[in-house]
């Protein structure tokens, strides 16, 4: 965990329903008796406000919706935040 927490260093994280990332990136850092204040950045969030006339909010659903063909998650979460 320490070396996550170096590469990382002070920027934000990026994810898909990031309460799920967030949640196991604090608990491990908290086991490593490591402090921590990470911000994480949601993208499923930000598309329910800006993307009104997605049919739904699922990761491939609005990869679909935006023509995003790479179905890797970590390809089109970046690319979902280029569009954003």
């Amino acid at each position: 965990m320490p070396k996550l927490k170096n590469f990382i260093g002070d920027r934000h994280c990026v994810a898909h329903i990031a309460t799920f990332d967030s949640g196991f990136y604090h608990a491990e850092m908290g086991r490593a008796g490591i402090a921590h204040d990470r911000t994480f950045f949601c993208t499923m969030k930000l598309s329910r406000r800006l993307i009104l006339d997605s049919p739904g909010h699922k990761l491939s659903i609005l990869a679909d919706h935006l023509n995003l063909r790479d179905r890797r998650k970590a390809n089109v979460t970046g690319r979902s935040m280029m569009y954003f």
